[in-house]
């Protein structure tokens, strides 16, 4: 499913995969449900076919997004301005701190 939160339509947006041995009618609903309540925007659903993720690598750019990210040191990671206020503590002092 396409989402995007209602309070930044524009900037957040990502794709929810259920694994196949959970991809049941109940699962869909409990996600579609939980994501709504949550004040999630769903604004399109989909099934992509094994034969499609397999063509289009999808697997693989997404674990090469994350793993990316994973090599980076992390003073130089993108993080947000909401971390401190989220955990209480500036992300110099995280780093300081090792």
């Amino acid at each position: 499913s396409a989402l995007s939160s209602s309070s930044s339509p524009a900037r957040n947006a990502a794709f929810i995969f259920i694994k196949p041995q959970a991809n049941t009618h109940a699962v869909r609903q409990l996600v579609s449900d939980t994501l709504r309540q949550r004040g999630v925007v769903i604004t399109e659903e989909a099934s992509i076919s094994a034969a499609q993720i397999a063509a289009n690598k999808l697997i693989d750019k997404h674990y090469s997004a994350i793993a990316s990210k994973a090599l980076q040191p992390p003073a130089t990671l993108p993080i947000p301005a909401s971390f401190e206020a989220k955990f209480g503590v500036t992300w110099q002092n995280v780093l300081e701190a090792g």
